[in-house]
């Protein structure tokens, strides 16, 4: 039997979360706790993830801090994964089910953690003797020396970067083959208002999801497809399909609302444009054209880019500005970080809008720093005229301190969760 219980906890306040005071039974071994919150030590955590007899995972962090490719692919493990999911929020036990977790925990639950960690310890001390017994079954009897047999042909194994190559060649296929199908599909996500003002009441904003459905119709999780569509070129070939499609939709819907009396509510569009498409005049200028071309009313598109795409391919990102200023859409700045000010401070007049990094919201780190750098934040984009949509707003415990620094749009399931349809909330003001 191992000496520890090794626990892996990533993204997981360790102030708020004391394994000790989970008050184990006696049978298991102490336990051993390794805490881990950034990208480069999650991977080398879980490099080794053999070594793991449980592995704790805030559900706000499994897709960024890439918890799901090792835990999707892992072929020895022990460890079970359990998710731990934020007051108020709406991931449900079949949702976390598909990320490969065995349970699903609220924070702060610490009855119900007790349970499933004594229970999954054993499951993992349970799957470790099995593969000792699994190896000594297999592990041949040593021959005499006197009679050494001669070693049979052994088939060779492919090495682990060829076995790599072929399955990112299997996954390209399977993609391209849902895509040539007809499998991409929108989804759209509202971003409310928290102002009670006329116009931001009025003003209607959707961002458009790129999603792509299976055989079955079940839709792949981006992390599924977006890195084949990175890895052979494709984005710029997606960006213009969504452009072509969305802009289409919002077209018609504004006809429909203006032939029915509704025109007084302006719907807005917000739609990615990757860095792949902004590199080159290949990519933008089918998308330019595009939105030239598009009958929809001024100021109802925005346009979000990353901060690489300003940085490094700024004479792209300046004709697509002027474009969109000619009709009065917005040009939105993914990402927006603490040390981001300079970057408006150099554009500014370019940028209508920015989109906080979501790990202000999702970190745990101390609240009187997160409110203070949202503070500092939010001033440098306000002092520009520049609108700020807070990300992954997941509950309502957030909102008091958002709206009193001035945060103007909120995105995120505390909204609502992206529909196949343009489905507003049926509230137009969120009370504080």
């Amino acid at each position: 039997m191992k000496k520890n219980s090794d626990i892996l906890c990533i993204g997981i306040n360790q102030d708020e979360w004391r394994m000790e005071a989970l008050n184990l039974d006696n049978e298991h071994p102490p336990l051993a706790v390794t805490w881990v919150n950034e990208a480069a030590e999650t991977a080398a955590a879980l490099q080794d993830i053999a070594h793991w007899d449980l592995i704790l995972c805030d559900a706000t962090v499994y897709y960024r801090l890439k918890v799901d490719a090792p835990i999707k692919t892992a072929t020895t493990k022990c460890a079970s994964l359990i998710l731990i999911r934020r007051q108020g929020a709406n991931l449900s036990p079949a949702e976390a089910f598909r990320r490969g977790a065995a349970d699903l925990v609220v924070d702060g639950d610490l009855e119900h953690l007790r349970m499933i960690v004594e229970r999954e310890l054993a499951n993992a001390r349970d799957r470790r003797e099995l593969a000792a017994l699994r190896q000594q079954r297999a592990a041949p009897a040593m021959p005499a020396a006197a009679h050494k047999p001669t070693p049979a042909p052994v088939e060779p194994i492919a090495a682990p970067e060829q076995a790599k190559n072929d399955a990112e060649r299997a996954q390209d296929l399977r993609v391209k083959e849902l895509i040539e199908g007809g499998g991409l599909t929108l989804e759209y996500q509202p971003i409310m208002a928290l102002d009670s003002g006329a116009e931001l009441k009025a003003h209607a904003i959707f961002e458009a999801l790129l999603r792509l459905k299976d055989g079955s119709g079940q839709l792949l999780r981006p992390q599924e497809f977006f890195p084949v569509a990175a890895r052979n070129r494709w984005l710029a070939k997606l960006d213009h399909w969504v452009f072509n499609r969305a802009l289409k939709t919002l077209s018609q819907m504004q006809a429909n609302a203006a032939a029915t009396g509704e025109g007084a509510a302006v719907m807005s569009l917000s739609l990615n444009l990757s860095t792949d498409t902004l590199s080159n005049d290949a990519g933008l200028q089918p998308i330019l054209q595009l939105i030239d071309k598009a009958t929809i009313q001024d100021g109802t598109l925005i346009v979000e880019i990353s901060k690489d795409s300003l940085t490094e391919h700024a004479p792209m990102v300046m004709r697509l500005s002027q474009i969109l200023k000619s009709r009065g859409h917005g040009l939105l700045l993914e990402k927006f970080d603490d040390s981001d000010c300079e970057l408006l401070i150099n554009h500014e007049g370019l940028i209508d809008y920015v989109k906080l990094n979501c790990r202000f919201l999702n970190d745990a780190t101390s609240p009187k720093v997160m409110e203070q750098q949202l503070r500092q934040m939010a001033e440098c984009a306000l002092e520009r005229k520049v609108k700020i949509i807070a990300l992954a707003v997941d509950n309502a415990n957030i909102l008091p301190l958002l709206y009193s620094i001035g945060i103007d749009y909120i995105q995120g399931f505390f909204v609502s969760i992206p529909y196949s349809d343009l489905v507003y909330p049926n509230f137009d003001v969120v009370e504080i």
